[in-house]
């Protein structure tokens, strides 16, 4: 099964008491490659290729979207005011 990740940069409209400016475009690309290597390391991915906002690769069975979604969304805590998760298929 393939999976479809899709992140967006936090925009100045995001902005909160704890991420009060939008990101630079260096800090928004650091943090997308490191998701990307995070994905990487996942038991159950294979294969993450990311094209920008975009992430792809294979799930390993036997997970489904909800183990996957619950792991994904645990690191964007640390990229939580530069990229934010959309969705995952």
């Amino acid at each position: 099964m393939r999976f479809h990740l899709e992140t967006r940069s936090v925009v100045a409209s995001d902005a909160n008491p704890t991420c009060p400016h939008a990101p630079s475009s260096d800090d928004i690309e650091r943090h997308l490659n490191e998701l990307l290597e995070e994905l990487g390391e996942l038991p159950f991915l294979h294969d993450v290729h990311r094209e920008d906002f975009q992430f792809t690769g294979l799930v390993i069975a036997p997970h489904d979207l909800d183990e996957i979604r619950t792991a994904v969304q645990q690191r964007f805590s640390d990229s939580f005011c530069y990229i934010r998760y959309v969705s995952l298929t």
